[in-house]
């Protein structure tokens, strides 16, 4: 068939010169759009809601406090150290590794290799630290 491949494109490209046609003919058809006048000020739409009293309130007198001549003695005070948390230490500096993940359930050694294979590692400087932040991890098998 000679010819056939540039036929077909005309018959694809027919349907999109048909939606441009009919696209523009609705924009032909919208109406004109009117130019609104500019709103005024009109004083007198204003309602006023409160009015301010602008006369300052009377100066009071400062408090005047009478010395004691007798002061109770303070204690001092102490506080007692809250318990916090250890906190993680860098890869190169941790002793012990777990992962962050709930589903875990092993800490390793940083002598075990295995650690390599633990996704979302946290690290600690004692096996004390971990346990504080992980009570529930035992020592890989």
């Amino acid at each position: 068939m000679v010819g056939g491949y540039k036929q077909r494109q005309r018959m694809r490209s027919a349907p999109a010169c048909l939606i441009i046609a009919a696209m523009l003919t609705l924009v032909a058809c919208l109406p004109d759009t009117t130019i609104l006048p500019t709103p005024t000020f009109d004083p007198s739409q204003v309602l006023v809601l409160s009015t301010f009293n602008r006369t300052p309130p009377a100066p009071t007198a400062p408090p005047t406090s009478t010395p004691s001549t007798t002061q109770t003695p303070t204690l001092p005070v102490t506080v007692a150290p809250t318990s916090t948390l250890p906190l993680p230490v860098p890869e190169d500096e941790g002793q012990y590794v777990t992962s962050m993940l709930p589903r875990a359930r092993y800490y390793y050694k940083w002598t075990d290799k295995r650690w390599k294979t633990i996704e979302q590692r946290i690290w600690f400087a004692s096996k004390e630290d971990l346990l504080a932040w992980f009570p529930d991890r035992v020592p890989a098998p």
